[in-house]
């Protein structure tokens, strides 16, 4: 729907927000599910060891 908007006009610029909300409650859905997991990991193991990857 994006797309087919007149750029930086009103409509797009809602149509914009709607999509950023929507990012946004994906990424707090990811996150949550991320900490979950975590707590449920720290909660049955004695130690647990993090890496960072670069993917």
């Amino acid at each position: 729907a994006l797309s087919r908007k007149e750029k930086f006009s009103s409509n797009w610029k809602k149509a914009q927000q709607e999509i950023a909300k929507l990012y946004q409650r994906i990424g707090n859905i990811r996150q949550d599910f991320i900490n979950k997991v975590a707590l449920d990991l720290s909660k049955k193991h004695a130690v647990i060891y993090r890496e960072d990857l670069r993917i």
